[in-house]
């Protein structure tokens, strides 16, 4: 009977992935059909990733992605603008392009490696550093009530 029903699991499990995988390429081919990428697009994304080795917001990750500040579907024009573009690792790529899901994204994100690059450079290793740093950034952090 244990060996039936783990059987059974399996096969629905099998089912579901596959349906699943379906989905998800019927929802990539409608997608592709709608804003297909530029055949320069691999080329220029390569080139820019050679020139910033290194992401751009965090500075320590090798950039493995480069992000359009402006999304593909919002703006197809831009996809091959390198004023659009930022070089960056995967973790930053979810966590600040894109706000945690990669349905979003962050209008802000050059404003945030400005701040995060000044952040930086004013470390404190203090406490007398630290009330600097905690006065020149806190305004960063104050939301309206």
């Amino acid at each position: 009977m244990i060996a039936i029903e783990k059987a059974f699991k399996a096969i629905v499990w099998i089912v579901v992935g596959v349906a699943f995988i379906a989905c998800a390429e019927a929802i990539q081919s409608a997608n592709s059909a709608e804003k297909a990428r530029s055949g320069r697009w691999e080329t220029t994304r390569d080139r820019y990733i050679e020139v910033h080795a290194f992401c751009e917001y965090c500075g320590r990750a090798r950039s493995t992605v480069v992000h359009h500040v402006v999304p593909f579907h919002e703006d197809p024009e831009r996809e091959l603008d390198v004023a659009n573009f930022l070089a960056l690792c995967d973790q930053c790529h979810l966590r600040q392009a894109h706000l945690g899901d990669f349905k979003a994204w962050n209008p802000l994100i050059r404003e945030e490696i400005q701040r995060n690059a000044e952040m930086v450079k004013a470390r404190p290793y203090t406490e007398a550093d630290a009330a600097k740093f905690i006065e020149r950034f806190r305004s960063n952090y104050q939301t309206a009530p």
